[in-house]
């Protein structure tokens, strides 16, 4: 869901992403039963700093996408360890929490970028790949 708050944040602008980011955080709280807002909270600011770089950033270069993502789950670690978990130890949990959130985060916002690319529709993208794999 991040990805998704970061990528209509970059396209759509600050108060778009700002309403999705609190909504998906919202219904994430509803459905992982941690503190009730913290999720609302924190895809909140990710959304809307996201939809203020699509002023000051190129928002059609994947490689700003894939770095917004990446920079969007590391201020969600550092905001929800803030809020939330101030009692866990940052180490153990940046190794076992954060480096793999970061590695996935950044190869779905790799892969979703690549179908962007083709046209921004996951669907049309495999139906160009198999019309062209069947006409060769």
């Amino acid at each position: 869901m991040l990805i998704v708050v970061v990528f209509y944040g970059l396209q759509r602008g600050r108060t778009k992403g700002f309403l999705l980011g609190l909504i998906y955080g919202g219904l994430e709280d509803l459905i992982s039963g941690h503190f009730l807002g913290s999720n609302a909270l924190i895809k909140l600011i990710i959304g809307f700093f996201s939809g203020v770089a699509q002023d000051r950033l190129n928002r059609d270069n994947i490689y700003v996408f894939i770095f917004l993502v990446l920079v969007a789950t590391l201020a969600k670690f550092v905001l929800f360890f803030m809020l939330v978990a101030t009692s866990y130890a940052w180490l153990p949990a940046l190794c076992d929490i954060l480096l793999p959130e970061m590695a996935y985060n950044g190869a779905m916002a790799f892969l979703a970028s690549g179908f962007r690319q083709e046209g921004g529709d996951l669907l049309k993208w495999l139906a160009g790949k198999k019309r062209r794999g069947g006409e060769s």
